[in-house]
């Protein structure tokens, strides 16, 4: 996130005739280039809004990684592109056949269940259990039922990023 301009660090190199990168972005570094060489099962967790972002991502993943779970707009891109109605949820149409590609490895897993609201505040969430069947509702958050699958999933993975 150092490179994103509300960083609190942005600019500051300008002002700097000499500059390095901080311990822990040199720790994240380090335990980055652990990961050319990961103990299996190697499991990635996918999550977040940019979405073209991501799809890029996984399809570099797809080849390291045994598993890879999803959530946010990702998640919500995946459960769409099987025909999974995801009301008003952050997703990106344009990336469905890509998607599905992407499931048909078998290694791809995407939430089951959802935890949604009619707008992104502070309220409690409505539960749906298969798919988001009210278009005025969008996902916040995985459901009980995607939260065990990927407790699972992960329980037994030696490296996760």
């Amino acid at each position: 996130m150092a490179h994103r301009e509300h960083a609190s660090n942005f600019g500051l190199s300008t002002y700097v005739k000499e500059n390095a990168i901080g311990k822990l972005i040199e720790k994240e570094i380090e335990q980055l280039g652990a990961l050319l060489k990961p103990e299996h099962p190697f499991v990635a967790i996918m999550s977040g809004a940019k979405v073209s972002d991501k799809i890029k991502l996984i399809d570099k993943l797809i080849t390291k990684a045994d598993t890879i779970i999803t959530a946010g707009g990702i998640g919500y891109t995946l459960a769409a592109s099987t025909g999974l109605e995801v009301g008003q949820s952050l997703q990106e149409a344009k990336f469905y056949d890509y998607s599905r590609k992407l499931m048909n490895t078998g290694k791809v897993k995407f939430p089951v269940d959802f935890n949604c609201s009619k707008e992104f505040a502070d309220t409690t969430p409505v539960y749906f259990e298969t798919e988001i069947t009210d278009p005025e509702f969008e996902g916040l958050d995985i459901g009980h039922k995607t939260i065990e699958m990927y407790k699972e999933i992960l329980s037994t993975a030696k490296t996760v990023l």
